[in-house]
């Protein structure tokens, strides 16, 4: 290699990578002016990229405005809770990226979780199942909110219909 230039492809103090250029051709090597020339195409370049990085922020943003919207509207007019049920169950498999969303509900005992709807890979013959609330990944004393599928894993507290029969999909389970 007879000749080398390189910059940083970068926005907002953020580096995204780097561009460079090697061989200049009709000349030895590269010059000042070639120098400036890069530094400006990569601080554009990185403009680029960060724009791209907000538009695709923004983009997941409307979207989960939208399922608010939507699931909101539901309940406010008055839908049955079995469709605004299957709505959130819907909207949190898109919004996730998910193979498979269920909801499943304490039953009246409390003691027991019963799936009111299921979307996706694998849920044929779901909705009804009913399986003891200890030793779920339900909300609860041990781990208030939602548990990704990993950390369920991890504890050894899952549903096993969902994961192990299933190899392979993403749950979003509520």
């Amino acid at each position: 290699m007879r000749s080398f230039l390189g910059a940083p492809v970068s926005a907002r103090g953020r580096v995204f990578g780097n561009i460079y250029l090697t061989e200049k051709r009709g000349a030895d090597g590269f010059d000042a002016d070639d120098e400036r020339a890069l530094v400006i195409l990569a601080a554009q370049a990185g403009v680029a990229v960060e724009n791209a990085h907000l538009y695709e922020e923004l983009e997941a943003r409307v979207q989960r405005l939208d399922a608010l919207h939507a699931i909101g509207t539901a309940i406010v007019r008055g839908d049955d809770p079995d469709l605004v049920i299957g709505l959130v169950a819907r909207q949190a498999r898109a919004l996730l990226q998910a193979d498979l969303a269920s909801v499943a509900v304490p039953t009246q005992g409390g003691e027991q979780l019963a799936v009111r709807t299921a979307e996706g890979a694998g849920a044929e013959g779901m909705v009804g199942e009913v399986f003891a609330l200890a030793g779920s990944v339900a909300p609860g004393p041990e781990h208030p909110g939602p548990w990704p599928l990993t950390a369920a894993q991890e504890s050894g507290r899952w549903w096993e219909r969902i994961t192990a029969d299933q190899e392979g999909i993403r749950d979003a389970s509520l």
